[in-house]
């Protein structure tokens, strides 16, 4: 009975024991506990941060489970830094032991939220982010706000940052009259509809805050009455906080507010801020800046019969109508103005208003004359007379024309408007900084890349406007068709004249007085052929001559006059041969002859000793004697590309052609950019720059083709032997670099980390194994790389020999591997996860993508494989920038993305094409869990694929679409010599293009068919074994013949 007895006290005392055991535990280790909780909450952190970024992409909003799941997270970090506090609370007030009971809960409580903690994370959410709701516009009022294309897009960009948990201020800017105040006055109106806030409040700040006036104006939205209580900052704090969730609109602001000494919380508030300056919005503090653009023209015309109670019709009236709304350049308070003061006006009204707008000269029309003053004022508040000039330097160029920003610097030196500038690269910088200013205040607009800016058309007629007082005195008749001299009669106050663009074939003999003339644009006159002899006589304050693109052969004898002229761009002008009288320019600084026909540089040129910038490019056979360049001493940037070659080397007595030590010589020299035939001449000569060269494109061997400049660019052949110390001095500012069959073993000097280099190619380097030698101890390598390129590299094993730090190649966008037969890629994947274009071919990996440890050391020989083996991975998103993948030639393929591993989310969800070809081991593309990581692919092309047996792998050979999850956005495919029949899954496919596949019996399914709505183009091209083109899957259909005959199958971009 004795050993019944003791089981059953032991069965009854253990759990018991271990009960009071774990509740004893709540006591004890009650600082463990909630230590352990707030370690675990922290480890949400980067899960809450990926999720929120991937949901909060523009035109989307999260999912209400993601929202569900980002609630009980916040809701955690709330309760573990209360139970935190209240640690820290009693160990200050030495209460705690004897508050047995308060440490007993919250022991317990910090345990319970543990196993709340593990929930969430390991909680696998299906989609984070569905398409945002766009406001209807039967909602819409019928107030002053009216919805169009851009406006709506514009308000749903602004309600999803206002719902973004991570966003706090958000700022609206765009240039004065755009409608900003209109727009935010609806979001606010949408916010209370949408209950998304308990109070809306809305003040106007203006250029000339008064901080007492603003607080009453927000005590009193919030039901304060002013005249019987007076409003502090302390007081507005208590009102804001107590009135719960609030919108703030500080509308119309022109400088820093600070909202913490006005009694404004933060916590409690998100706040929409609307300025003319994107400067304005940074400085309060945005993260998120949405700008308000132009209208569309079709929008524009909408809203100017709205406001003009013009009708459609085939009339003059209406047709002169539509010119002036064009005028308007989509900007709303020049429309509603403008088309408000013709309302019952005649046609004799409206033509003159279309005159004074196309001339930016609105006298006569008051309520233009009003939005032209409205729009002034941004000018007027620059606050710099140099961003003053800059702007009005813009108005010279034509509408819409993409104004170079290196054209703005060459007139700045010409002008010399630049307080304090002397440098080329001084100028340079001070105008970047002008143009951004002016951007900022959207007196400025993106050009097509950083290289250019545009001015909105109704900006450019204010600044034409306000150039043409005589003060200023600038006349632009850019592309305002041939001249008419006659109307140039008056030039005595002007001094910039544009006559760009014009079709311009003769000049006069003279222009009339214009002795404070100091530019003049003579650009893009193709007709203009010769200038007359006296052309210049009466110029004699000219400082700046842009006659590029003219066909003239020589210059005229008045050059001479141009004593003080500074700038001349000659560029362009392709049948220039003769610039001898170019001599007698003494004052000249800026001199462009790219693309001309001058075979010689004359002698004279050597005489031009102010000279900082000359510019030789891609003139064909020029020759360059010798003392020219060296005479040239005050040099800054000197540009002769391909254009010439044979520099003399190692001479001591001058030969016939300039040597590469004349540039050597010049001591001011910062800019250079030359070609040599072979890399010997640069190791015979010593090109040290002693440092000084900030800016440089040098080419030694033969590449076979012309290159474009690049700023900071090597293109060398380099063998064992010849590699001297002034290449691995430029090595440390190199941003492109090109090793073109080079025998070195590695880039010498790995101890520079290549911190400048954004450009790597290797080509044929076969003595190359490691890019890098490493050094010790290991740094972070090629952390600003963009582009890598690795081209025939048959001994190439890896980037460097030693360790990888993580951080290198963080910034890696592009690489391209071709054959390169003993290199493996995956771990350069693991470390750029920001890559956004990859292509492979000739390499020997049975697979190219997969879901392992992102950051797992180089150096710890664990290949990708291996780790999946072990059961490593991660669930952060594998190459989610990625937006172009070509693989090409790869005879072991069998598996784009690992088998049987699932693709985190996020994962590829930016490809927008997918390239594969000749990849003989591959029987499908994509699983089907990617193809639904692909809902951004736009253009897929396969080729060649012998063994390939269906697009998508499903365990069921029944095909699902669903239309929201795969591939939305596709819009091309491309397949080629393909085996076996394609299942298409993508919904929004417009071209399909099939090639040279004689395995395909059928195309797709009926059911399949249904779903391409947006097919646009069908090819079909020899497919030999092809039967249908449709064909109905098993249970999907009885009668797979009667249903092909009796359903029409519609696409309607067809």
């Amino acid at each position: 009975m004795l050993p019944f007895i003791m089981d059953i006290i032991k069965n009854t005392m253990v759990p018991v024991l271990e009960i009071t055991k774990l509740h004893v535990g709540y006591f004890i280790c009650c600082e463990t506990y909630v230590d352990d909780l707030n370690v675990r909450v922290k480890n949400l952190e980067p899960k809450k941060k990926d999720r929120q970024e991937l949901a909060n992409e523009i035109g989307y909003v999260p999912t209400h489970e993601l929202e569900d799941w980002l609630n009980k997270v916040q809701q955690l970090e709330d309760d573990t830094k209360r139970m935190a506090d209240m640690v820290g609370e009693h160990q200050r007030c030495f209460t705690w032991l004897s508050d047995l009971g308060s440490r007993y809960n919250l022991g317990k409580e910090a345990a319970e939220k543990k196993a709340i903690v593990d929930e969430l994370l390991q909680q696998k959410l299906d989609h984070v982010s569905r398409p945002a709701p766009v406001p209807g516009f039967e909602s819409l009022p019928s107030g002053d706000f009216q919805a169009f294309k851009s406006t709506t897009l514009v308000i749903m960009k602004v309600v999803v940052a206002v719902k973004n948990f991570g966003v706090d201020i958000i700022g609206l800017y765009g240039m004065g009259g755009i409608g900003k105040t209109t727009l935010v006055e609806e979001v606010s109106r949408q916010a209370m509809e949408w209950n998304m806030f308990k109070k809306v409040i809305m003040v106007t700040v203006s250029q000339k805050p008064i901080m007492e006036s603003i607080q009453e104006k927000m005590a009193e939205q919030l039901g304060i009455d002013i005249k019987q209580e007076a409003i502090s900052s302390a007081k507005l704090f208590r009102l804001i906080k107590q009135a719960g969730k609030v919108l703030l609109i500080l509308d119309d602001m022109w400088s820093y507010l600070n909202l913490s000494k006005m009694g404004i919380p933060s916590e409690c508030c998100k706040i929409i801020i609307t300025s003319r300056s994107l400067e304005v919005c940074n400085s309060m503090g945005s993260k998120t800046n949405i700008q308000l653009g132009a209208l569309s023209p079709a929008d524009s015309w909408e809203l100017f019969k709205a406001n003009s109670m013009v009708a459609e019709s085939p009339d003059m009236l209406c047709r002169v109508a539509r010119d002036v709304a064009s005028e308007c350049g989509g900007l709303p308070l020049a429309i509603v103005t403008v088309g408000r003061a013709l309302i019952g006006k005649g046609l004799v009204d409206w033509k003159d208003a279309l005159i004074q707008l196309r001339a930016g000269t609105p006298d006569n029309i008051l309520e233009l004359k009003s939005a032209f003053n409205h729009l002034k004022v941004s000018y007027e508040l620059l606050g710099s007379k140099e961003a003053q000039s800059c702007f009005l330097f813009c108005s010279l160029f034509p509408d819409d024309h993409e104004i170079y920003v290196e054209d703005l610097t060459m007139y700045a030196m010409g002008e010399k408007f630049l307080t304090g500038i002397y440098t080329l690269q001084g100028a340079r910088d001070r105008i970047r900084f002008l143009v951004n200013k002016l951007k900022a205040s959207c007196l400025l607009l993106e050009g097509k890349d950083e290289e250019c800016v545009k001015m909105h058309d109704v900006v450019r007629d204010v600044a034409t406007y306000i150039g043409a007082d005589k003060n200023e005195g600038c006349l632009s008749k850019a592309f305002s068709s041939y001249p008419n001299w006659d109307e140039l009669e008056n030039l005595n106050d002007c001094k910039r004249l544009s006559l760009m663009g014009n079709y311009i074939h003769d000049l006069p003999e003279q222009l009339p007085e214009c002795s404070q003339l100091r530019t003049l644009l003579l650009q893009m006159n193709s007709g203009l052929k010769e200038i007359p002899d006296n052309f210049f006589e009466k110029m004699t304050s000219l400082r700046v001559l842009n006659l590029r693109g003219t066909t003239i052969s020589s210059l005229p004898k008045s050059m001479s006059y141009l004593t003080n002229l500074r700038t001349l761009l000659l560029d362009g002008c392709i049948e220039l041969e003769d610039v001898s009288a170019l001599g007698d320019q003494k004052s000249l600084e800026v001199l462009s002859l790219r693309l001309t026909q001058v075979r010689k540089l004359p002698e004279e040129i050597g005489r031009l000793t102010n000279l900082k910038y000359l510019d030789l490019r891609e003139i064909d056979f020029i020759k360059i004697p010798p003392k020219v360049i060296s005479n040239l001493t005050r040099l800054e940037e000197l540009h002769v590309g391909e254009s010439f070659r044979d520099w003399e080397v190692g001479r001591k007595e001058p030969g016939e052609n300039a040597s590469l030590n004349e540039i050597i010589s010049l001591t001011k020299l910062e800019a250079l950019s030359v070609s040599v035939d072979n890399f010997k001449h640069l190791v015979r000569c010593d090109m040290d720059f002693k440092g000084k060269l900030e800016r440089f494109c040098i080419q030694a061997g033969v590449f076979g083709r012309k290159y474009d400049y690049v700023s900071n660019c090597l293109r060398l052949q380099l063998s064992k032997s010849s590699i001297p110390h002034w290449v691995t001095v430029l090595l440390e500012k190199t941003a492109d670099l090109t090793l073109w069959h080079s025998s070195c073993p590695q880039l010498d000097d790995a101890s520079v980390g290549f911190e400048s280099l954004k450009r790597l190619k290797l080509v044929g380097c076969n003595e190359m194994e490691f890019v890098v030698h490493g050094g010790v101890p290991p740094r972070i390598t090629f952390h600003n790389l963009e582009k890598l390129s690795l081209y025939y590299m048959e001994k190439l094993k890896d980037i460097t020999r030693d360790i990888l730090l993580p951080g290198s190649l963080s910034n890696l966008r592009v690489l391209k591997v071709h054959y390169c037969p003993k290199l493996n890629i995956t771990p350069i994947m693991q470390f750029a996860n920001g890559l956004e274009e990859l292509e492979v071919t000739w390499y020997n990996a049975a697979e190219i993508l997969n879901n392992s440890d992102c950051m797992v050391s180089k150096r710890t020989s664990v290949t990708m494989t291996e780790i999946d083996k072990t059961g490593g991975g991660c669930d952060h998103a594998f190459l989610p920038r990625l937006r172009r993948l070509v693989l090409q030639v790869l005879p072991q393929l069998i598996s784009i993305w690992k088998r049987d591993s699932m693709p985190p989310l996020g994962s590829l969800s930016n490809l927008t094409e997918l390239n594969v070809q000749y990849c003989n081991k591959l029987r499908y593309l994509l699983s089907l869990c990617l193809a639904q990581r692909l809902d951004r692919l736009e253009l897929l092309v396969i080729i060649g694929c012998d063994v390939m047996e269906k697009l998508i792998s499903v365990e069921d050979e029944k095909v699902v679409v669903q239309s929201s999850e795969v591939a939305e956005r596709l819009t091309s495919v491309s397949f080629s010599m393909c085996i076996s029949p394609l299942y298409l899954i993508f919904s929004n496919l417009r071209e399909l293009y099939i090639s040279d596949c004689p395995g395909f019996r059928s195309l797709f399914s009926i059911g399949l068919a249904q779903n391409l709505m947006q097919l646009e183009s069908l090819t079909v091209y020899r497919c030999l074994q092809m039967e249908v083109i449709l064909k109905g899957e098993v249970g999907e259909i009885e009668n797979e013949e009667e249903s092909v005959r009796g359903k029409r199958i519609l696409f309607p971009r067809w």
